[in-house]
């Protein structure tokens, strides 16, 4: 999830065809991939497809960040991408609901700028 919106941006940029729209999956960070892009295509339309979202991922027992209360950049990102894109799609009203229902408590999170007002945007 980090590296490869700056791949995938400069292989897209490498392409001479017209794209009416981009439509992303919840692995990829969308907003770095639309800062590679927007010089050349910033009227393109972004929606992300979110399969699953980090804030409700299940943690494997063998990861200590979960103990330590670490590794929330992936959730972060997964909130970040769906505020920028155009459109959100979920593969389930489930999903959707979940999504939008973890992240009052996942901004909550940051001790200021917490940007709840940012969730009725999505």
């Amino acid at each position: 999830m980090h590296g490869g919106a700056i791949t995938l941006a400069n292989a897209f940029l490498e392409q001479d065809e017209p794209f009416a729209a981009i439509l992303a999956s919840d692995m990829l960070d969308l907003p770095v991939f639309l800062s590679r892009i927007r010089e050349r295509h910033s009227s393109i339309p972004a929606g992300i497809y979110f399969h699953e979202n980090q804030l409700a991922y299940p943690w494997s027992p063998r990861d200590g960040d979960k103990k330590r209360g670490l590794n929330l950049h992936y959730s972060f990102l997964n909130y970040t991408s769906a505020l920028v894109a155009n459109a959100v799609f979920f593969n389930s009203d489930f999903h959707r609901k979940r999504f939008l229902s973890d992240l009052p408590d996942f901004l909550k999170r940051y001790p200021d700028n917490q940007n709840l007002d940012t969730i009725k945007e999505i």
